[in-house]
């Protein structure tokens, strides 16, 4: 058909179908926009959660600081007298050993319970992650300090890496735990470099 054949109708019948290609693009475009916030929200959540629990906090803290007064909730004041542990980071060896003994320091125990909850919120996470719910890229800015301080030796020193390390692999799957903090810590270019073989 020529230009010279066309009649409004014809004309009205292309506008007609570019509008709905651009409505249909403009709807994709959207509901990938939510899809992200939705992610995003998702993800807020689950950390926020994680840092407001106490014990996954203090397990984070106690991965920060080579000593340093951390304050405990009510519970755990309760349980070893004092509003405070007084941590070092010998007494992260400790709480990590594999196997665990028991022991007649509460403090220790107290501080494995900590990483037992720390860990079992990493396990949360790497679900996510690993259904493609919330991409590794997306954990980086909130917890790829704490992925780095981890997953390199040099961070805390190798005592306190194997010990961490042992006790990962010994209580959780290597698809859980290890390949969160591996994954996450390998998202910044810079942070590539600090491969680790567990």
């Amino acid at each position: 058909m020529s230009l010279s054949g066309w009649t409004p109708e014809n004309l009205l019948g292309l506008i007609a179908i570019f509008a709905t290609w651009v409505s249909f693009c403009w709807g994709l475009y959207e509901y990938g926009r939510q899809q992200r916030w939705q992610r995003t929200l998702q993800l807020t959540e689950r950390i926020e959660a994680t840092f407001a629990n106490h014990r996954a906090r203090t397990a984070l803290m106690a991965l920060e600081w080579i000593q340093r007064d951390i304050s405990l909730d009510s519970d755990a004041a309760q349980l070893l007298g004092s509003k405070t542990l007084k941590f070092n980071a010998s007494m992260l060896e400790e709480a990590l050993a594999v196997p665990f003994f028991d022991t007649d320091k509460l403090e220790i125990v107290y501080l494995r319970d900590c990483f037992d909850e720390l860990c079992r919120n990493i396990a949360i996470w790497q679900s996510f992650a690993q259904s493609n719910l919330i991409p590794y890229k997306d954990y980086y800015p909130l917890v790829g300090y704490y992925c780095t301080l981890l997953s390199d030796e040099n961070m805390k020193g190798q005592s306190v890496h194997m010990a961490f390390w042992g006790y990962v692999n010994s209580y959780y799957s290597s698809e859980e735990v290890g390949k969160f903090i591996k994954e996450v810590s390998n998202v910044h270019p810079a942070r590539r470099r600090y491969q680790s073989d567990w």
